[in-house]
């Protein structure tokens, strides 16, 4: 006897697929948490982005409540970040991007002057700003990443 019997095959196959389908599913787990990750960071990117573009304003051009003419408040911060104007040279902040097919938006966009704690008239030099990127990972699974910064006014 020179060969091997079928049933000799039959469990050296059994072996083998023991061995290769917790591995095969270890790797596809893997696959899928570095995706996760990467889209994930994708999003921390276009916070951080956003972040700092608006510390590239002057303060008096972060919020559009700063500024009574249509044309100045159109110049503001809030105003770049709330409304998406592919043509305006002066559009710095795209509310809608695509990378690597999933599309990443920016919500629910404010900014607000603080007010001191003991009086509400009195306002501090500071402005807060917050915001949400949305998206839709390609599991077809909703995500959201709440972000939001500071900004003082040098005296």
């Amino acid at each position: 006897m020179r060969g091997m019997s079928i049933i000799e095959v039959l469990i050296g196959v059994i072996i083998l697929a023991l061995i290769l389908i917790p591995a095969m599913s270890v790797i596809s787990h893997g696959t899928q948490t570095v995706s996760a990750t990467r889209e994930h960071l994708e999003a921390v990117y276009m916070a951080q982005r956003v972040i700092e573009i608006g510390r590239t304003f002057d303060f008096q051009h972060l919020a559009k409540a700063q500024h009574t003419a249509a044309a100045e408040q159109k110049l503001t911060f809030e105003y770049d970040a709330g409304f998406d104007d592919n043509t305006d040279p002066l559009d710095r902040v795209k509310q809608k991007e695509q990378i690597n097919g999933v599309i990443y938006e920016i919500k629910d966009f404010k900014i607000e002057q603080l007010s001191d704690r003991n009086t509400t008239t009195n306002k501090v030099p500071m402005m807060v700003y917050s915001f949400a990127i949305e998206y839709l990972s390609r599991d077809k699974k909703p995500h959201r990443l709440d972000a939001s910064s500071a900004i003082v006014r040098k005296e």
